[in-house]
């Protein structure tokens, strides 16, 4: 079972560092944490890893959370993120991904962010998830690595919530993998 934090949003919380080890946890079993993504095992230095998201990311910076896990385990390999706390995925897709791409990784995660439900309909978040998995797949992305939703604090949120990650594991064919972080 998946242990959240007090106020079951952020890893930073108390109780983050389960939530941030499950999402590590799951990631590898889709093949990141283990080094063999897809197809391509990821052994060269040259390898860039891009993460996408919002304040769960941007605790990479400070040396926690799952993005942290991951740069221990594979030292050898070009970490890169993209955050901003309170980013939607259409902000994250406006603002920070053509960043991103720019730096040519091999592998985009992308954290679609609970903040999305409060700006925008599960349509129009979806909208954004095709266009990031569009521009992706243009700059030769070998594999785009979508985490569903955590939960939010706010218990109004949770069947859009529910309803955005049930459509988002529908995408899951040609080099998109979508991690359930609530397995």
């Amino acid at each position: 079972e998946t242990k959240l934090s007090a106020d079951r949003v952020h890893y930073s919380s108390e109780g983050g560092g389960e939530w941030a080890q499950n999402v590590f946890q799951q990631l590898k079993v889709s093949g990141l944490a283990s080094g063999a993504v897809a197809s391509s095992p990821l052994t060269s230095s040259s390898q860039t890893i891009a993460v996408m998201g919002a304040s769960n990311e941007v605790a990479a910076s400070t040396g926690s959370g799952y993005v942290s896990l991951l740069k221990t385990m594979h030292s050898s390999l070009n970490f890169i993120v993209g955050a901003r706390e309170g980013y939607s995925i259409r902000e994250q897709e406006d603002e920070l991904l053509s960043g991103l791409l720019q730096e040519k990784p091999s592998v985009l995660i992308v954290n679609p962010s609970g903040n999305t439900c409060t700006k925008s309909s599960v349509t129009d978040g979806m909208l954004s998830v095709g266009q990031i998995v569009s521009k992706a797949r243009a700059a030769n992305v070998q594999k785009i690595i979508f985490l569903t939703i955590s939960p939010r604090r706010n218990a109004d949120y949770q069947s859009w919530i529910e309803l955005f990650n049930q459509k988002l594991k529908g995408l899951v064919k040609d080099g998109v993998v979508v991690v359930d972080i609530y397995s």
